[in-house]
């Protein structure tokens, strides 16, 4: 049986109440908007700053903290991903635990 889509609406609800919801919500996605891209900012500011300071190539900082990030908070799949070398692995170990 075939699934048909649901036309899903592309204008302001007419209940202010409903409005003011939208509205709320579009403001918290704005504010989420600006906190990611300072997050991103933060991040990128980090990596400049120990390439200029220790020469670490930000590739594999950045695969150092996928794989931090992964260990504490993910599912554990970025190990398996070839992308990350043994030795990123290993140092991950050291400086972790």
């Amino acid at each position: 049986m075939a699934r048909t889509a649901k036309v899903l609406r592309t204008d302001l609800p007419s209940d202010p109440k409903q409005r003011e919801r939208v509205k709320s919500a579009i403001n918290e996605m704005v504010d989420s908007m600006l906190k990611m891209s300072s997050e991103k900012e933060y991040l990128k500011d980090t990596v400049d700053v120990l390439k200029q300071d220790l020469e670490l190539d930000p590739k594999y900082l950045k695969k150092l903290a996928k794989l931090r990030y992964d260990e504490q908070y993910g599912e554990g799949k970025v190990k398996v991903d070839l992308e990350h070398s043994s030795q990123v692995v290993e140092d991950n170990k050291t400086l972790f635990g």
